[in-house]
């Protein structure tokens, strides 16, 4: 890797993400790199430093990743500096609608694809009615372990990053384009007013602003289901039409707003 300071921006729905991201700044940092940690949905006024290794952490959404991620990937400037950038995505199933695309994206504004990696973690939006997962300790160990051996192989230039394919084009276009408007029309969110204390802790986890606090939250229709307002939800007040999601958090709601 060309440079010491690594500025590792993340999105995590409910911590996977974190998790993977902390572990790869805790490689680095033990082999005398600076890394910043920075969130993807507090980073719109920053400015992206070239000069440094740009790293991408987002989770797996519906095959692709979630449209403000993409958004970050679409907006990042151009660069004449050769800044190297790597990519890590955090998974339970099949994901093939973002390595290919965003290498496209980020050879196209001048950067240098040194990497990337999916990375198998626990669900958090499994249906309980369907099955129920196990073994979350094991699978999230696990996971930690690949991406320390990926910032390993990071470190010595022996990471790769996949050809373009065009199905995966097809893939994101689709998923992009339906998947997030059909699951806000079939499993809309919803505050149980029985059950809701009022704390406004889901307001504060959405990061694309599509939670008011009125009297009790009240959802406008731009989520992009990252799932954080249902499973930190401190008395499963946060409810969904039409699906019932097992509860899953990988770290504390506060981690995620630091």
């Amino acid at each position: 890797m060309k440079s010491k300071v690594i500025d590792l921006y993340f999105f995590s729905g409910t911590g996977n993400t974190l998790l993977v991201s902390k572990e790869i700044k805790k490689y680095f940092e033990e082999n005398q790199f600076t890394v910043n940690l920075i969130r993807i949905e507090k980073s719109q006024h920053l400015e992206v430093d070239k000069s440094h290794t740009i790293g991408i952490a987002v989770p797996i959404a519906v095959q692709t990743t979630f449209p403000f991620c993409w958004s970050f990937i679409n907006n990042l400037p151009e660069t004449d500096e050769k800044t190297e950038v790597f990519l890590v995505t955090t998974r339970t199933m099949y994901s093939g609608g973002i390595i290919g695309p965003a290498k496209k994206i980020l050879r196209k504004k001048g950067y240098i694809t040194i990497g990337a990696k999916e990375i198998k973690m626990p669900s958090n939006f499994s249906p309980t009615k369907m099955f129920k997962l196990k073994n979350d300790d094991k699978k999230t160990s696990a996971g930690l372990i690949e991406a320390r051996r990926f910032a390993h192989n990071l470190h010595y230039n022996i990471t790769h990053w996949l050809d373009v394919n065009p199905v995966a084009g097809i893939v994101k276009k689709i998923s992009l384009q339906k998947s997030f408007s059909w699951m806000r029309k079939h499993h809309k969110m919803y505050a149980n007013e029985s059950k809701c204390i009022r704390c406004g802790l889901c307001f504060k986890l959405c990061p694309v602003d599509n939670i008011e606090m009125i009297n009790y939250p009240e959802f406008k229709d731009t989520c992009q289901f990252c799932m954080r307002c249902y499973h930190f939800c401190p008395t499963d007040a946060i409810e969904m039409t039409n699906m019932q999601i097992r509860k899953y958090t990988a770290v504390k709601a506060e981690e995620l707003l630091k």
